[in-house]
């Protein structure tokens, strides 16, 4: 049985840049950011794009695609910073 363990450390290692992931996914990352001021954390799924994005902490700022925007402004923790 093959196993992918050999390039497991190279896809770990791979950070993508919103703008490399709108090139990617066709989805628009310019600059349309949220504040999550909830006391834990936060995980917030985009009703277009079905995206996942997470708030670890309060305080975390997360970019968002601008399409997930109206959705993400209905969360009363999450703040859009403009």
């Amino acid at each position: 049985m093959s196993c992918c363990g050999k390039n497991r450390g190279f896809i770990q290692g791979m950070v993508a840049s919103p703008s490399s992931l709108a090139a990617q996914t066709g989805g628009d990352w310019s600059g349309t950011a949220f504040e999550y001021v909830g006391r834990t954390g936060l995980t917030a799924q985009g009703s277009i794009t079905g995206r996942t994005y997470l708030f670890p902490a309060p305080g975390s700022k997360v970019t968002v695609d601008r399409r997930d925007v109206a959705s993400l402004r209905a969360i009363p923790v999450l703040r859009q910073i403009r």
